[in-house]
């Protein structure tokens, strides 16, 4: 049984996690990486986002700003305030796309596990993908 201190401690490590997104996100930004060519040249065209709260909002933002094709956002709760996109639920969701990226880091197992029997493209964790994407180096034109 979780007590008071255990849910204390799962929120401060939630707000962590999502503070190291949102900043690797920023880095992403700044150094102007090609998100959508580096996605498509792993044959990723479309993909959809697991989890539309602050973290799952702000990459959507990121993703329109790379210019990359995002077919809709799948929340539990059927909801993502103004993130202006069509959401599903896990169990309404189809084989429409090419990659889910899933921004809740504290539920990532259970996730996987009902979004494995829905379909069969990779699930990847938000994190996992950020730091992929920031292990390209950086040319200098991408600076300019």
């Amino acid at each position: 049984m979780k007590t008071e201190k255990d849910q204390l401690l799962r929120d401060n490590q939630i707000r962590k996690i999502a503070n190291k997104n949102l900043s690797l996100l920023v880095l992403l930004l700044l150094k102007k990486t090609d998100v959508k060519k580096i996605l498509e040249s792993q044959q990723v065209f479309v993909v959809a986002v697991y989890g539309m709260g602050l973290v799952g909002s702000v990459f959507l933002k990121a993703l329109r700003d790379w210019d990359v094709c995002v077919c809709y956002g799948i929340d539990q709760k059927g909801e993502a305030g103004n993130a202006g996109l069509e959401i599903k639920r896990p169990a309404e969701i189809s084989q429409d796309m090419d990659m889910i990226v899933v921004t809740s880091e504290a539920y990532y197992e259970e996730i996987y596990s009902q979004l494995k029997e829905k379909v069969s493209v990779p699930i990847v964790l938000l994190s996992q993908l950020l730091d992929e994407l920031l292990r390209i180096p950086i040319s200098l034109e991408n600076l300019r």
